[in-house]
């Protein structure tokens, strides 16, 4: 699922059949949970509300979320 910019057009859904799947991630869900997916400048504008959580869980949040820019940071923004 990672970076499906080239290949899902701006605005387009992809639709994962997977009806055995019950949880985004058993190892790091709950933190994904709390942090969402966001693209990278989402952390880096607010990194000391989120420098204590893993890293590696924020790398693959904004992986996953793929490109995009974070600006003018309301209190709960909408990352793009």
């Amino acid at each position: 699922m990672y970076k499906l910019e080239p290949i899902v057009a701006d605005g387009g859904t992809l639709i994962i059949y997977a009806p055995h799947i019950d949880e985004v991630s058993y190892s790091h869900g709950k933190v994904l949970d709390q942090i969402g997916y966001h693209v990278r400048d989402y952390f880096v504008k607010q990194w000391d509300r989120f420098k204590d959580f893993p890293w590696g869980v924020l790398a693959h949040s904004s992986h996953v979320k793929g490109v995009g820019r974070y600006e003018n940071a309301p209190k709960r923004p909408a990352s793009t």
